[in-house]
C-alpha cells in the first residue's frame, strides 16, 4: 500500500519527536513507532489534583497512555525508556518491563495503560439522484469514506480518525463529492455506536473508532 502524504507527515513528526526524552511528544512518538500500533494518544496531568481529559480520569503528575494495537512488552519498554521518573501512569491494563541493563539487577517496572474499546462509527450520506449518478454509487461512496476514515485519501488530505478527538461529518464531503463523484450531495451525518445522528461526534480516550462498509448508509432521493 502506498503511503499518503498525510501519513508520511505524521510519521515524520512522530519519528523526530521520539528522539527526545521525557516530553509528551517523545513518549507518544516512541509508542506510535511500535509494530502493530495503529492509534495512540498520551494525555498528561501536570497538576496535583485528578483531572478528566477526553473522558479519562488522570491522577496528579501522571499520564494516561491510550493505545490501540502493539504488544504489551514493547509498550512497557518504550514507556521505561521515555517516561521521566516520578511520573505516574493510569489505565485499565497493566504492562511490565524488566530492565536488563548492567547495574539495574533485573529490576521490574510496572505501568498502567488504557486499552480502548473498538466502537463502530456510522455515516449517513443523503444525495439526489441525477442523470450522472452511477448504478454503483453506494459502493463508491462507501469505498471513498472508508479510505478517508483511515487517512488514505490524498484528495482530502485528512488524517486518520483516531481516539480522543472530535470528528465532524463535513470532513467526508471531499471524499463523497470529489472521490466518489457525487454531483448533488444533500447531507452527511455521523454517529458513534448507538448514538444519535448529528453533525459531529466526540470520541474519548477509551474508545477506538472503527468503520466498515455496513456502517455507511447511503440515502438516494428520487426526482
Amino acid at each position: 500500500n502506498r503511503e499518503s502524504q498525510v501519513d508520511f507527515e505524521n510519521r515524520r513528526f512522530e519519528s523526530v519527536a521520539k528522539n527526545s526524552h521525557g516530553a509528551l511528544a517523545s513518549l507518544q512518538g516512541a509508542l506510535y513507532d511500535l509494530e502493530g500500533v495503529t492509534d495512540c494518544r498520551v494525555l498528561e496531568n501536570t497538576g496535583d489534583d485528578p483531572i478528566v481529559k477526553h473522558g479519562v480520569t488522570i491522577p496528579g503528575h501522571s499520564v494516561a497512555i491510550c493505545i490501540y494495537g502493539g504488544a504489551d512488552g514493547d509498550i512497557a519498554e518504550a514507556i521505561y525508556l521515555k517516561k521521566d521518573a516520578g511520573c505516574g501512569t493510569t489505565g485499565n491494563t497493566t504492562v511490565v518491563h524488566t530492565a536488563d541493563e548492567p547495574g539495574f539487577g533485573g529490576a521490574t517496572y510496572t505501568y498502567q495503560i488504557m486499552r480502548p474499546t473498538p466502537v463502530d462509527v456510522g455515516i449517513r450520506v443523503t444525495i439526489n439522484r441525477t442523470e450522472m449518478t452511477p448504478v454503483n454509487v453506494t459502493q463508491k461512496i462507501q469505498d471513498a469514506i472508508v479510505a478517508d476514515f483511515g487517512g488514505e485519501n490524498p484528495e482530502s488530505g485528512n488524517a486518520r480518525v483516531g481516539l480522543a478527538s472530535t470528528v465532524y461529518a463535513s470532513r467526508f464531503a471531499v471524499a463523497v463529492v470529489k472521490t466518489a463523484g457525487v454531483q448533488d450531495l444533500v447531507s452527511i451525518e455521523i454517529k458513534l455506536g448507538d448514538g444519535e445522528w448529528g453533525a459531529s461526534i466526540v470520541i474519548d480516550g477509551e474508545t477506538e473508532p472503527v468503520i466498515q462498509d455496513s456502517d455507511i448508509e447511503v440515502v438516494i432521493l428520487e426526482g
